[in-house]
């Protein structure tokens, strides 16, 4: 970690901020923005966004002076906060414990202990993990947190000790549920198979049979992938029994999590037989969508169809009694249709989506078909999807999502054609702040196809119109976005994006 001294050439540290802070002129400018903002809360995320990229660039100094200046004391501890999980992260603990003294807010302060813990717990060094755990008076959702950032197979067992020591049962079997499968990623398959059992035998101590339920939902996952259907099927015929204590939309919610564990068993009977115990039309639909894809990946597509459609068939009439139930329609209609995309029946995905009476959450939806659709073996049906979003940004990010998809898959052709594409409907997008947006992800794009002119182009047109947004926080917002970008490409700013910089603080004066 490099210190900057608080006397020291203003020269040098200039230069040093731009050595090393690839976004140092964007968040300068954005600083600036910050200070005109009204609303302490606005400005407050600015600064603190601003000060974690200086944080990340080593000119520490600069991002704790910037934090203090914050107003809002909430915002102020939070950005205390990500400072001094970066130091942790840089190994200067004396200044990351420095930093924490400062929060005063309690729920903050535990938070950013907790943070902190599991950024020792990630480098291996469990014991030093354990003991800042410890410094709150109630320690265990830290323990967990510490127990469940396991870094190596040779830690397993120590962070099964930190598992054990956790007093409170809830987190104590989520703890042990997340390592067993970081033992199984860590191709630890005994360890993984003993700690399931721990984690099973815990579940059985929790008060609550909504709790119970969801432990054993996700251990009989880890069964799963453990090939051990018979204790997977087992631990559901528990989750089946406390479904019977549970009432009202607690049952209906958790007869579907059953269901739909027991189809991912491939126990279809099951599965099917708690479905029909599902009294509210859109959690039958969504349990029915969970268990139709389970039908599909298990090689029976006519199974799945039918499901898909008996649950369409309950939720298309349902009349709307508002604003709780539109929610839940519009969510249940989105998975829905992600769902049928997910099993190849795209023209079933785009009908359920016009049944979606939100344009904002139709093109959303849309938006995630076409990204299924592009994965898929006909990725050429991902245009037909993209024609029918209506919003310009909504249409641009999309394709953007499917050009990385495209290229991380080897089709580059279609990748290139389709990049090209959205360039020329960026002009298209009407409001600044969407445009500034669809811009940069054009920019990453073009440099992940490895076209650093275009790049640049685009970075230089998303600042040029990042400066039309009307109002300081969305402006000051682009520019912390900007900055990211060029940091995370390590892209110094050229001399035209510093001149705009330099207009916008200017204009501020």
């Amino acid at each position: 970690m490099h210190h900057l001294s608080a006397g020291g050439d203003q020269q040098n540290v200039n230069e040093q901020i731009v050595n090393e802070n690839y976004g140092a002129e964007f968040v300068e400018a954005a600083v600036s923005l910050a200070r005109t903002i009204d609303g302490l809360e606005d400005q407050g995320e600015i600064l603190s966004s601003a000060a974690g990229i200086y944080a990340e660039s080593g000119q520490l100094d600069f991002a704790v002076n910037l934090a203090q200046t914050i107003d809002d004391s909430y915002q102020r501890d939070l950005a205390l906060t990500k400072l001094a999980a970066i130091c942790a992260t840089d190994g200067d603990d004396d200044q990351a414990d420095s930093l924490l003294e400062m929060i005063q807010d309690d729920t903050v302060y535990a938070a950013g202990i907790e943070q902190i813990a599991a950024v020792y717990a990630r480098a291996g060094e469990i014991d030093k993990a354990m003991d800042t755990a410890r410094r709150l008076s109630d320690s265990d959702s830290a323990l967990s947190s510490v127990a469940r950032a396991c870094p190596s197979r040779d830690l397993l067992t120590d962070c099964l000790e930190v598992a054990h020591s956790i007093d409170y049962p809830e987190l104590r079997v989520t703890a042990f549920i997340e390592l067993a499968g970081t033992a199984r990623k860590l191709e630890a398959q005994d360890v993984s198979a003993e700690i399931i059992e721990q984690a099973a035998s815990v579940a059985d101590d929790l008060e609550f049979p909504e709790q119970r339920i969801e432990a054993r939902v996700r251990l009989a996952a880890r069964y799963k992938d453990n090939d051990q259907t018979e204790p997977g099927t087992e631990i559901l015929r528990k989750a089946r029994a406390d479904c019977e204590e549970t009432v009202g939309s607690d049952r209906n919610a958790a007869l579907g999590q059953v269901a739909a564990a027991y189809a991912g068993l491939r126990d279809f009977t099951s599965a099917e037989q708690l479905l029909e115990e599902i009294e509210d039309p859109y959690d039958f639909c969504h349990a029915t969508a969970e268990v139709a894809f389970e039908h599909y990946q298990a090689g029976d597509q006519n199974a799945a169809g039918k499901l898909l459609s008996d649950g369409l068939e309950v939720i298309k009439d349902e009349p709307v009694y508002g604003e709780q139930s539109l929610i839940r329609r519009r969510a249940v209609l989105g998975f829905l249709t992600e769902t049928y995309a997910s099993i190849g029946r795209l023209e079933d995905a785009l009908q359920v989506a016009e049944l979606l009476d939100s344009d904002e959450q139709k093109d959303s939806t849309l938006r995630q078909i076409a990204f299924i659709s592009a994965s898929s073996d006909n990725p050429n049906t991902a245009f037909e999807v993209f024609e029918k979003i209506k919003d310009d940004s909504m249409r641009v990010l999309g394709k953007v999502d499917v050009v990385r998809a495209w290229t991380r898959s080897d089709r580059l052709e279609l990748a290139d054609h389709l990049l090209s594409n959205a360039s020329a409907e960026v002009a298209k997008v009407e409001w600044p702040q969407q445009r500034t947006k669809c811009l940069a992800e054009l920019a990453l794009a073009y440099e992940l196809r490895e076209q650093a002119s275009r790049c640049s182009e685009n970075l230089f047109e998303a600042l040029n119109t990042a400066t039309t947004i009307k109002g300081s926080y969305p402006q000051a917002r682009a520019l912390i976005g900007l900055a990211v970008i060029h940091k995370e490409l390590t892209r110094p700013t050229s001399e035209a994006e510093r001149k705009v910089l330099e207009e916008i603080i200017y204009r501020l004066d």
